[in-house]
C-alpha cells in the first residue's frame, strides 16, 4: 500500500509503516445493515454496515433525512434495530 501510494505522491517517499492495526466490522447475525431510528430512542439513529464502502452514500443520505424530520416513505424500515427484537 505503501508503495503504491509513493508511486503517485511523491511526497511519500520517506513515508514508513509505523503499525498495523486491525478492527473487527460490524456484522448483525443476518447481514443486513442496521439503518434508521430507535423507536424508544427518537433522537437516536443508527448507521452500521459491513459494507460501508458500497452502501455509505445512500445509507448516509436515508439515515440523515429521516433525522431532518424528511419524508422518504419508510425506505429503512427492512434495516431498523426493531428487527432483532423478539416476541415474548
Amino acid at each position: 500500500m505503501v508503495a503504491a501510494g509513493r508511486a503517485l505522491y511523491p511526497g511519500l517517499r520517506a513515508a514508513a509503516v509505523e503499525s498495523v492495526r486491525v478492527g473487527e466490522r460490524p456484522i448483525p447475525d443476518d447481514g443486513l445493515p442496521v439503518l434508521g431510528r430507535v423507536a424508544a430512542l427518537p433522537n437516536f439513529h443508527f448507521a452500521v454496515s459491513h459494507s460501508g464502502a458500497t452502501l455509505c452514500l445512500h445509507a448516509g443520505d436515508l439515515v440523515a433525512a429521516e433525522a431532518l424530520g424528511e419524508d422518504r416513505g419508510d425506505a429503512l424500515a427492512p434495516y431498523r434495530f426493531e428487527r432483532f427484537a423478539t416476541v415474548r
